[in-house]
């Protein structure tokens, strides 16, 4: 379980990624949702998956594959101005997956520890 939470906000999400295979654009789902809050999202996200912009997410438990890829296409066509950072430990499973944010139009940077 992952919790995003905001500068200067007392609210926090709580979410389980659909999985491990997943993890990479269930990141960017989850951030596109809350803590950017792209409408177009939100709103074609809240149908697909009731629940999804509450507090507490479970993408494995609540979420197919085929609901979950058209969200993961939204999220690879929004209009980022931000860039990520993201610390990936030395036997992270996030090790093997972290050029899967290639495919999204933002910058990256990974912060690795050595091995």
């Amino acid at each position: 379980m992952t919790t995003i939470g905001l500068e200067g906000s007392t609210d926090s999400v709580k979410w389980v990624p659909h999985s491990p295979e997943s993890i990479i654009d269930d990141v960017v789902l989850m951030m596109a949702l809350h803590a950017f809050e792209d409408e177009q999202l939100v709103e074609v996200a809240s149908r697909a998956i009731p629940g999804i912009d509450g507090p507490r997410v479970d993408l494995n438990a609540d979420a197919s594959p085929a609901e979950l890829e058209p969200l993961y296409e939204l999220c690879r066509g929004l209009a980022w101005r931000a860039a990520l950072v993201v610390t990936v430990l030395a036997r992270s499973s996030l090790a093997r997956r972290v050029e899967r944010f290639e495919s999204y139009p933002f910058e990256v940077r990974v912060c690795t520890e050595p091995a």
